[in-house]
Formats: structure tokens, sequence, C-alpha cells
């Protein structure tokens, strides 16, 4: 084609009509290499297809409890994981995007009275090893925080029944699992106390005999006791469900509830205390049922028998029942009716149903009844936290006065806020304070030595 490569045919003829003279002029051209014309032509353009998108990788952590948009209350709620990254070596905890704390793998707990009501993105990292952590995967979901937080009540109101209570609490791991008994040489957990329900025949025994060893002014509140909240709540409560439950119906800081179970029996239902000798201090009237004898628990466990003897006091909140006998045995058998047992005679004392008290106390009772939220100048007396000012139940006024009376009458009966009964308040003031139930392992009570942390001990 040497036509073709001269440069003034090039300039006028184009490739293809360069190529159709020379074939005039000399005939076919020898056979071209495929691969020579594919280098030289210009291939026809083609509609290429959409690429299909990268998926965005699956992250190795999921949420699987609670559902997205649960409402949530409370200090002790879990957000369980399926956490399958390579390499986690523990959980971070996030709410909206701020670092809360960091969890072993599958035990992250949400302390929802740490945040406002309303939604909050709750998010949990898989975390590599320190030092040098670097997040694996994360998973995150809305959830409603509405907290109820339970306060002490007016006189006068309504209080709130057990299906009201149910639907205001939120479900939360049991903690009182395997855990010493104090006293005793066994461990025991909550569980089978928490699920039981009194016996229709031992609630008519508690009312045929007057609820109560004193008579009193008002049997109002021990009439409203039906320890059904494991029927009503559908499953077993944990325990702190049982307590919370037992602040709403009775309208007693919830708090307060807790921190004098833990001072009482560091939250063990299966506690048996104030050991004595002789019949005497053991039967009462006819019942005989806690002398000289081994008594069996509903968890298995047995507390032994005391020769000539007994254990006079039962329970979470070590109801004496050597005068309370007409508790017994559901007292001992379930942690809901001891929890409203002990949170009916609470509210009693609080609106003035004790006979046989001191004239003191019903000079602050109407003081509370007239003027609740009153200032009560003489609260130095019964607070030992004046400076804990996000604790309302050390606020000074004459309702906390009356609450915390009522609380050390609980130990030393008919003495009120004396020396008898005021260092016992300021045990369960500190328990408070330290909020010392978050630790169950560590039977610790008494005064809180850092209370502003409220993690002391």
């Amino acid at each position: 084609m040497a036509i073709c490569s001269s440069i003034r045919w090039r300039a006028v003829l184009s490739a293809v009509a360069c190529t159709a003279l020379a074939v005039a002029l000399i005939g076919s051209p020898p056979p071209v290499r495929a691969q020579f014309i594919r280098r030289r032509r210009t291939p026809t353009p083609r509609r290429t297809a959409t690429p299909t998108p990268t998926p965005t990788p699956a992250s190795c952590i999921d949420i699987t409890s609670p559902p997205a948009n649960t409402i949530l209350t409370g200090w002790n709620v879990p957000i369980s994981t399926q956490d399958e990254c390579s390499g986690a070596w523990y959980e971070s905890l996030y709410v909206d995007n701020t670092r809360v704390a960091d969890y072993v793998i599958g035990t992250v707990i949400l302390d929802s009275n740490l945040f406002a009501n309303g939604v909050h993105t709750i998010k949990v990292t898989s975390q590599s090893e320190n030092p040098g952590t670097i997040e694996l995967g994360s998973a995150s979901e809305p959830l409603n925080i509405q907290n109820g937080y339970f306060t002490v009540q007016p006189t006068g109101v309504a209080l709130s029944d057990d299906a009201t209570c149910n639907s205001q609490i939120a479900t939360t791991n049991e903690t009182i699992i395997g855990l010493q008994v104090p006293g005793q040489s066994f461990t025991s957990s909550n569980t089978a106390f928490n699920a039981q329900v009194p016996t229709p025949a031992e609630l008519n025994t508690f009312a045929t005999n007057r609820y109560f060893f004193d008579p009193l002014y008002d049997y109002s509140q021990f009439q409203r006791i039906t320890g059904a909240y494991p029927t009503v709540h559908g499953k077993t409560p944990s325990t702190d469900m049982i307590l919370r439950f037992a602040a709403c119906k009775y309208g007693i800081d919830e708090d307060v509830v807790r921190a004098q179970a833990w001072q009482e029996s560091g939250w063990r239902q299966a506690v048996a205390g104030d050991d004595r000798i002789g019949a005497s201090s053991c039967i009462q009237g006819s019942f005989t049922s806690l002398y000289d004898t081994a008594i069996s628990l509903i968890d298995g466990n047995t507390i032994p028998r005391i020769p000539d003897g007994c254990y006079q006091s039962w329970g979470i909140h070590q109801t004496k029942v050597f005068y309370e006998w007409m508790t017994w045995p559901a007292i001992k058998d379930s942690t809901t009716f001891a929890a409203e047992n002990r949170e009916a005679t609470q509210r009693t004392c609080m609106i003035g149903g004790y006979e046989y008290m001191p004239a003191s106390y019903m000079i602050d009772v109407n003081n509370y009844l007239n003027n609740p939220n009153g200032i009560d100048p003489d609260a130095a007396v019964w607070d030992s936290y004046p400076g804990l000012t996000n604790e309302p139940t050390f606020a000074p006024t004459y309702a906390n006065r009356v609450m915390w009376g009522c609380i050390g009458s609980h130990y030393a009966g008919y003495d009120w806020l004396d020396s008898y009964s005021l260092p016992y308040i300021r045990d369960v003031q500190g328990d408070e304070a330290c909020k010392r139930w978050r630790h169950p392992s560590n039977l610790i009570t008494g005064v809180c030595r850092s209370p502003i942390n409220q993690e002391g001990y």
C-alpha cells in the first residue's frame, strides 16, 4: 500500500478510501493478523452495565435486647449483645456518642437514672485489647428513658395499686445469685423467694390475727397487702423490682427502701437473724414454729436448729416474727410479701397509725400532715448527709423527718429519734448515700465515707 504511504495522498484520502484504491490498482492485500486489526481500529461503543454496589459489611456485634425504642427505667438495665468480632477483648457503652463505661463482653449495664427522660441513642462497641485498643464493630439503637423514680408521697393522696405499679417498673436482672447468707454456712439466690406468692390461707391467717402485734389506729395499709406481684407481672421479678414495687405501692422513696433492705439483710431473703435462747424468747402464745427446730427454706437450704432457742427475725427486712408471728410462713417464703409488709408498716407509721408512741411522734406527724415540705429546724438531729443535695431524702423537711423516724422505729420500736434509733438511721442513710446494693457481693453497711460519688464503702 505504497500509495497510501504518500503524504500527498494521505492528506486527501481516508484510510478506508486509501485501502479501496490500493485494491483497485494492485489487487487484494495479503492477509493481515487479527491482532493488528484490533489494535488499529476504533471499537464500536457499547452500553456499559451499571455496576452492582458493594454491600456494606454486616457488623460483628448486635444489640439483642432490649428492642429499639423500649421504655427504660432504673439503674440496673442490661444491654444484651451478640459479639462475634474477631479479637474482641471488652465492650464499651456510649449514650448519645458519649462514652459511659467499659464492660466484660456480654455484661453491659445501663444506669438510666444518669440521663434525662426522652429518647437517647445507645451504642455498644466491641474493642480490641489494651493498650492501643481499636473499635472492631459497633451496634446502636434508640431507647426511651422514662425514669419514674418513686418518692415519698404525701398523706391523703391515692396510692397506686398492683397493676399500676407493675406498669411503671422496667424489667431488670437479678443480682442476688449464689451469694453467702450472713450467719449461715450456705449460699443462696433470691429467685425462688421472688417467685413465691402467699397462699389464701396464709393471707387469711395474717388478716384474722390483726396484721400486727400491737394495736394500731389504722390498718388500711395492711389490708392492701397481696404479695401478688409475681402473678401480676407474669414472671419472676428481680429483687430490685420487688423493692421498687413496694416503694411505689406504699408511697416510700425507693432508695430508702433499697437502703433499709441492704442494712437488714444485704438483700438476701434467706437471712434468719437475732438468735435467742429460751422458750420465752421464741414462743408467742400458741405460736411455736421458731422454737428449737430446723427450718426449711424454699430454695432447698435449711436454717439449722438452735437448741432451746430460735432466730427471731426473718426475710429481706428482718421482720421480728417473734412478735409479728401472724406473718409466718409467708414472711420467710415470699420476698414480695416481706417487702410489702415492711412498707405497709412504714406508711402506717408515717400517717400517725401507731399507738403507744411518745408525744414527740405525734407532733412530728402533725407537722408532716400539715406542711410536708416545711423546713425542719431540727434536721441536724437526723440528717447525716446534709450536703448530699442530689438526694431528696436528705432535704431538711418535715416529711423526711417523719420518714426517717419511722425507719428508726423498725429497729428501735417505740423509741423516736433518740439515742437508740439514731445510730440505726445513720447506718441506713450511709447505705443509701453509697448505693451499696450496686455491689451485692460486698456485705458492707453503715457510714458512707465517700458519698459524693455514691459508690464508696
